[in-house]
């Protein structure tokens, strides 16, 4: 009974012991996180003002953000960030339906800056900006040509957030922020598509992930 007691306290005693040490100078940051979709679901559209049953569709998007840093001052993580985003969208509609495949990928610099006011829950601030490219093909039909597009990326996020660390090398990411994505075409089959062509899209994201600091 002793022992157990014994062994019970000392578990408690070093699950209590304060994380202090991870985000000190000279250690390494890699962090990853990722997004897994897959769904079938169906459209409708309004025509009139009544609604018209769509065709079924499909999506698949998986999209992998692993990055790598250094802590050249305390608390101060600086490296580099990727994106790789393997997509696919379908309509399956036998006269009209269409189906786009693609892959994305971005790298660029990030900075970390944790906040030390708790012990294994540690607040973080982060920017990020990148540069990419975008190559995707379009198939109008089923038995349709595809056509091929390649779209240069610029995306950048900033916002904040809070580690929990486990243990002095491991923890949960839980990151908060706005995101900011423009493609520009930069090379497409169909001479109809303008070559000064840009989308723009903004929204507030909130993504987890795992962080692992190593000396």
């Amino acid at each position: 009974m002793k022992k157990v007691l014994i062994i019970s306290m000392m578990f408690f005693l070093a699950s209590g012991i304060t994380v202090k040490a991870q985000t000190e100078k000279g250690k390494f940051l890699v962090a990853g996180s990722n997004r897994l979709e897959l769904n079938i679901g169906s459209e409708k559209q309004k025509y009139d003002g009544d609604f018209v049953e769509g065709t079924k569709v499909s999506y698949f998007d998986f999209d992998f953000q692993p990055r790598a840093g250094y802590f050249f001052i305390k608390n101060l993580a600086a490296g580099l960030f990727m994106d790789v985003d393997i997509y696919s969208y379908k309509d399956e509609d036998e006269n009209y339906g269409y189906t786009y495949k693609g892959t994305t990928f971005i790298i660029g610099p990030f900075v970390r800056y944790y906040i030390p006011v708790c012990d294994k829950l540690i607040p973080f601030a982060e920017g990020q900006v990148g540069f990419g490219i975008d190559n995707y093909k379009y198939q109008p039909n089923s038995g349709g040509d595809w056509t091929k597009t390649n779209e240069g990326v610029f995306t950048y996020r900033i916002g904040g957030g809070a580690t929990y660390f486990f243990n002095e090398m491991v923890g949960a990411d839980l990151f908060l922020g706005f995101l900011h994505d423009s493609y520009k075409l930069k090379d497409d089959d169909n001479p109809e598509r303008a070559a000064s062509s840009k989308y723009i899209y903004n929204e507030f994201i909130m993504q987890l992930g795992i962080v692992v600091i190593l000396d």
